[in-house]
């Protein structure tokens, strides 16, 4: 799909670097022809990326500032918009200081003050905090790009901004391509910086990454949070960038006629410093082919984008004819390709590269809903693509699919049964997280300190910063009251034998064969140091004794996902238990009596955890007592919604 143009520029790259010598010849305008960025033009730019554009009761919208002309003359078209155009949000700066060299803090302040003075703006200087002497740190560029980005997302929950304006221009965008092409990244790679992404370099932290949108929503109905006990987060913080169409030049153009000020920092001239840098120099000093000039480059990243999009569409239409059902409580997803394998036979017959492409799309995307990893490679798709369209195998290896994992999760195929028949040939694939290959695979287990534990201590705690990201799936926030240490895990095998049967087969319908072992449990930790599940979460079955567990509280939420044009109650499976698990369930938390040879008094006690003997007024409790309800069909479905209330 993208291979002959990456062909011709790298050939093109190649050449270049052979044949390159220093000259006079600048791809850059002189400055003085340059025109400024009009008004109108930024708000153009601005109103076509912005999710809240146009609307009157936008959010307000942060402003990464450096001090350089780029960032200083984003701050000037701000200002002049928001003179200009009622709807332009108001602007807060944000100013990075990396405390890396002497006179950083002073130079930052210096540019807080020139946005005030000159774009009547305010602002905050945020202070980068080093694990260790930025000065021996090898990796210095990674890691000021990973703390600056925390800090600035970071100010942005703080503060209430949902947003985060980027000084980016199309200088900038010709040297990503290129470095990109340098190091043969290519396909997707060769869409450059895209105008509006998700905030880097803020995984796990929540109400910035991917996250937050819920806490920014009324709160669910009664009988909302009944059939959804789990909700799905939105939200999270974007970068927009309203000046990538426009070249550094006419920047510089709107920074002098506007009087702003800007500071230039001279290592961004060092060739020798970094690899952007080499390639800036090259850019703008060495003759190139007119297919590695800037315009060209700016052309190709636009062309790749549309590509792409079109591309997503595509497989969009694709997903749209796989039948789904996703299970929040365990983050399985149950998935039919039948109609969509037929699509994809029926394009490979005559376009047989173009169909590959999308089957790849097309499981890329199912496999975001339920991975615990944050991105996936498209190139590690190739044996999965051959498992579940056997047509595109380019070597006929098999027409029975086979278990595979791709990305961390794990493809498990069954027979497709319709009428009580198994129709020959078709399959349903249950799709979830890959099980625990071993202890360092498994996620870091959640720790909630008791309510006893030094303030000072707990004040450090990271797991008292409210909801946590567990294994990549699941926001969950826990308060616990309690003298004693909880944690969240997953489910082990060791932790089965002391489950009550009735409960271990709900547990088997939700998370079936090994994604049993990804389903995530609470424990206590007693003084004795002796561990015992007392809750699983996303069933909200509570095990144990009532004077404890009933004072253990929860929230969790299924990580933000993208269904795309799809109906998301028709996709997602119930949440309520049915009449069978109903009954599982009450079997597996009634007491049970132990014949003793001590005296007639002792209490009663119950078998369902393993944790120390129970008393019966300790009777192990669930979220909701139950009450069965009449079946009922929910509008719009064909299934009985039934369950225990």
């Amino acid at each position: 799909m993208w291979r002959p143009h990456c062909l011709r520029l790298t050939r093109a790259l190649r050449a270049s670097t052979r044949n390159a010598t220093s000259g006079s010849r600048s791809y850059s305008q002189d400055v003085s022809k340059a025109a400024p960025i009009s008004t109108e033009e930024f708000w153009e730019s601005f109103v076509a990326i912005w999710p809240y554009a146009r609307k009157t009761d936008a959010p307000r919208i942060a402003l990464a500032v450096s001090g350089g002309v780029d960032s200083m003359a984003l701050a000037s078209l701000c200002n002049s918009a928001a003179k200009q155009y009622d709807m332009f949000p108001e602007c807060v700066g944000l100013i990075i200081d990396h405390k890396s060299r002497e006179g950083s803090t002073e130079e930052a302040l210096w540019v807080a003050e020139q946005l005030r003075k000159h774009a009547g703006m305010s602002s905050h200087v945020l202070p980068l905090q080093w694990p260790e002497n930025p000065h021996e740190v090898t990796d210095f560029e990674t890691q000021a790009r990973r703390l600056r980005y925390r800090a600035l997302g970071l100010a942005c929950r703080e503060h209430g901004l949902r947003s985060i304006l980027i000084g980016h221009h199309a200088d900038d965008q010709a040297e990503t391509i290129l470095m990109r092409l340098s190091v043969r990244r290519v396909r997707t790679g060769l869409q450059g910086i895209l105008p509006v992404k998700e905030i880097p370099e803020c995984y796990g932290l929540h109400g910035i990454h991917q996250s937050g949108g819920l806490d920014l929503l009324p709160n669910p109905t009664a009988e909302e949070q009944q059939h959804q006990p789990i909700r799905i987060e939105t939200g999270g913080i974007k970068i927009i960038r309203p000046l990538l169409p426009f070249r550094k030049e006419r920047l510089i153009a709107t920074c002098l006629a506007d009087e702003m000020p800007w500071i230039e920092d001279k290592t961004n001239h060092d060739q020798t410093l970094t690899d952007r840098n080499a390639i800036r120099h090259m850019l703008r000093y060495h003759q190139l082919p007119v297919a590695l000039q800037p315009e060209s480059l700016v052309g190709l990243s636009h062309h790749m984008q549309e590509r792409v999009e079109e591309g997503r569409e595509l497989a969009e239409g694709l997903l749209k004819l796989c039948k789904l059902r996703l299970d929040l409580r365990g983050g399985i997803l149950r998935v039919n390709f039948v109609k969509a394998r037929l699509a994809i036979d029926k394009l490979a017959a005559t376009e047989g590269k173009l169909a590959r492409t999308l089957a790849t799309l097309l499981l890329a995307r199912l496999v975001t809903l339920v991975s615990h990893v944050s991105t996936v490679k498209y190139d590690r798709f190739d044996n999965a693509v051959d498992a579940v369209f056997p047509t595109l195998q380019s070597t006929k290896i098999s027409t029975t699919p086979k278990p595979f994992t791709v990305s961390g999760v794990y493809f498990f195929p069954s027979p497709v049964s319709e009428a009580g028949s198994i129709l020959k040939g078709e399959f349903e694939w249950t799709i979830g997280r890959q099980a625990y290959s071993n202890a360092s695979d498994a996620p870091p287990v959640l720790i909630t300190p008791p309510k006893n534990l030094d303030r000072a201590v707990a004040a450090t705690t990271p797991e008292n910063a409210g909801y946590q990201l567990f294994d990549g799936r699941f926001w969950v926030r826990i308060v616990n009251p309690t003298d004693q240490i909880v944690h969240l895990r997953p489910l082990g095998k060791g932790d089965l034998p002391h489950i009550t049967k009735p409960i271990r087969k709900i547990i088997t319908r939700v998370t079936p064969g090994s994604f049993i072992e990804t389903l995530p449990v609470l424990t206590k930790i007693d003084a004795d140091g002796n561990e015992s599940i007392i809750a699983i979460p996303t069933l909200g079955i509570r095990l144990g004794s009532r004077n404890f567990v009933g004072r253990i509280r929860w929230s969790i939420r299924y990580k933000k996902i993208d269904i795309g044009g799809l109906d998301l109650d028709e996709i997602l499976a119930s949440q309520v238990l049915d009449r069978i698990d109903g009954n599982l369930l009450r079997k597996g938390t009634e007491r049970k009596e132990k014949l003793t040879t001590t005296t007639a008094k002792q209490p009663r006690i119950i078998d369902i955890t393993g944790d120390t003997k129970l008393a019966r007024r300790d009777r192990p409790q669930i979220r909701r007592p139950l009450k069965w309800k009449k079946p009922e069909t929910r509008k719009g479905r064909d299934e009985q919604v039934i369950g225990w209330q």
